[in-house]
């Protein structure tokens, strides 16, 4: 299961709205003090709190929804530390609890939609959820009451859950949303974060800014506004709205956390670190915060940071088997790197987890750190983690690449060619696939299907040198002796279309000149000496600081003139090796022999005298 960019819209599916239907002050107090920590990221202590409200009064539908989105949002924040179908699953049975004890309350029903697409990405069934919350609402606007208003909101935003994002219709609940309520400040914030989710910044900024001039005291859109600056590499603008969010409320941790992703991009590790510090501390400095804290450091790619913080928290309580998972990344992620220390992180984490909170991630760093290990009674069972990944994720086509690559690279064809089958079969496959997949053929010598997948590629880019060259060497492989002379009609097209750029294509003319003069030269009977001489003069001129093609070619020509029996012309070209190579012992020894020829030649001239 993917994970899709939700985060951008952490903090604004938190609506803090002056809750209603309430039985007393109190509670409503309770679900405002919940939602304002989810809003800060302490998932873990909403939790307790909604537990409280729920255990006080197992009637209040609102609670229900708001855990159940928090156990989402927790999710999103860190995907690490549980699997999504248990948080799907979990967050479920809120929902379903929430409609049982108020069943025409549309904001459980919202929840469920949200689980669908979240777990399955089918919108038809979300919509039959949707659709049930829409039925709830009152059929005039001007009767709409303030949670009518939220039910629109989060209509708006469970959209984004969706695999690819409905923005038409988020975008559409939230019009419904203002004509309803035109000053309400979540509206404004929630669609900022549909535009930013689409990309488009300027509305996005444009959405938060409306907000903060409805209320200037909001912290929420002045720190995605900072985000967006920070995100652009416009640190001094992301500085400025990040410091008057902490100015209207410096309690507000996730702005801290943002200063230290700030400071680290701009360099100042001591700046970014007390930042970071100081989220601890405004998060409550327990363990949740500190895993927090580590989730962003993670995130920020500060894995030696990471690992350093996993440590400490399992130093003293092992029972976050998830930190093995964070802790095996980091190792391997980090610089430098830690294959072993990683390995144990990871089968630590297997040890003690359960089937249902293993995910795609876990497999794919496992078979790599394997790999990475360099021991070759591991390779096996790498892939076999490796494909254990594919397996929980069969629509993953960057996945599948990845597998067929190192299948590759590790001389696993079977595996290789199966992974990159399952790209063709599934339409995504590009002239890099079929490249690979060719190889992969030719390393396994089922040559057919190697020209085949050459072909693809020549079909889809006529100029493909490397295309050709391997076109050719399968021929070659399939024709050793060049008997039938397969491969010389792909090395004259090779000849043709690298002498138009000489300087680029040196290595692949190298081959075809070497090719083309052993075929004239060894190959026909009888042979054509004039043209094996033509292309052995064209490799000694290809690139005059290759010392070693033009060794080959003098050699070859040598070659040629000693069987033409031009004794004399052969030691020239044997003396211009020497001259490039003076103890080059093949020129050395033939030199020799010539010599004794020659001698004999004389001495037979002279007797017939």
């Amino acid at each position: 299961m993917k994970i899709y960019n939700y985060s951008l819209f952490l903090g604004s599916c938190l609506t803090l709205m002056s809750l209603v239907g309430m039985t007393n002050r109190a509670e409503s107090q309770d679900l405002q003090e919940a939602l304002r920590l989810s809003q800060s990221e302490r998932y873990e202590d909403a939790d307790a709190l909604y537990k409280k409200i729920i255990k006080a009064n197992p009637s209040n539908s609102e609670a229900y929804f708001y855990y159940g989105e928090n156990m989402l949002l927790s999710y999103i924040a860190d995907p690490y530390s549980n699997s999504l179908n248990d948080v799907g699953n979990e967050s479920n049975k809120q929902f379903n609890l929430g409609i049982s004890a108020d069943s025409l309350n549309p904001l459980n029903h919202i929840g469920k939609g949200m689980v669908v697409l979240l777990l399955k990405n089918d919108t038809t069934a979300a919509d039959v959820y949707f659709n049930r919350a829409e039925s709830l609402l009152p059929k005039k606007v001007k009767k709409y009451t303030e949670r009518d208003v939220v039910t629109l909101i989060k209509l708006g935003e469970a959209q984004l859950y969706a695999k690819e994002p409905r923005f038409k219709k988020a975008l559409g609940y939230m019009e419904s949303a203002k004509v309803a309520d035109p000053n309400n400040t979540d509206i404004y914030v929630s669609t900022g974060v549909i535009y930013e989710t689409q990309g488009d910044h300027s509305a996005a900024v444009a959405n938060y800014n409306k907000a903060v001039y409805i209320n200037p005291k909001l912290v929420v859109p002045l720190v995605k506004i900072g985000n967006l600056y920070m995100r652009s590499k416009n640190l001094e603008g992301a500085r400025a709205n990040f410091e008057k969010a902490k100015e209207i409320d410096s309690t507000y941790a996730p702005t801290y956390r943002c200063f230290g992703e700030m400071y680290s991009l701009a360099g100042l590790d001591n700046l970014s670190i007390l930042s970071y510090r100081k989220f601890l501390e405004l998060s409550g400095n327990n363990i949740p915060a500190k895993t927090q804290y580590l989730i962003s450091l993670f995130k920020a790619g500060k894995y030696t940071e990471t690992l350093s913080v996993a440590e400490e928290i399992l130093n003293y309580d092992t029972s976050r088997n998830y930190l093995n998972r964070i802790a095996a990344y980091s190792c391997f992620d980090k610089r430098p790197t830690d294959y072993e220390k990683a390995r144990i992180y990871i089968e630590t984490f297997f040890k003690n987890t359960t089937p249902e909170k293993i995910i795609v991630k876990d497999y794919l760093y496992y078979g790599r750190i394997l790999l990475k290990l360099k021991d070759t009674a591991l390779v096996d069972r790498a892939f076999d983690e490796l494909v254990k990944g594919y397996l929980m994720d069969t629509t993953d086509m960057n996945l599948v690449e990845d597998i067929a690559l190192n299948a590759y690279v590790y001389k696993k064809y079977d595996i290789a060619i199966e992974m990159l089958n399952k790209k063709m079969n599934n339409k995504t496959a590009d002239v890099k696939d079929y490249m690979n997949l060719g190889k992969a053929y030719y390393q396994s010598k089922q040559y057919d299907k190697a020209l085949g997948a050459f072909d693809k590629v020549l079909s889809r880019e006529p100029d493909n040198m490397q295309a050709y060259t391997w076109k050719a060497s399968t021929y070659t492989a399939m024709d050793p002796d060049s008997k039938e002379g397969l491969a010389k009609p792909i090395y004259e097209t090779i000849i043709r279309k690298g002498s138009e750029n000489p300087d680029k294509y040196k290595n692949e003319l190298y081959t075809a000149y070497s090719y083309l003069g052993s075929y004239y030269l060894f190959t026909i009977k009888p042979a054509d000496y004039d043209k094996a001489e033509n292309y052995y003069e064209k490799l000694i001129s290809l690139d005059p600081d290759n010392n070693n093609w033009i060794i080959k070619g003098y050699t070859s020509l040598g070659i040629i003139y000693y069987q033409k029996k031009s004794y004399v012309q052969a030691k020239k070209y044997y003396n211009e090796v020497l001259k490039i190579d003076p103890q080059n012992q093949n020129a050395l020894k033939t030199i020799e022999g010539l010599n004794r020829i020659l001698d004999q030649i004389e001495v037979q001239r002279q007797l017939n005298e």
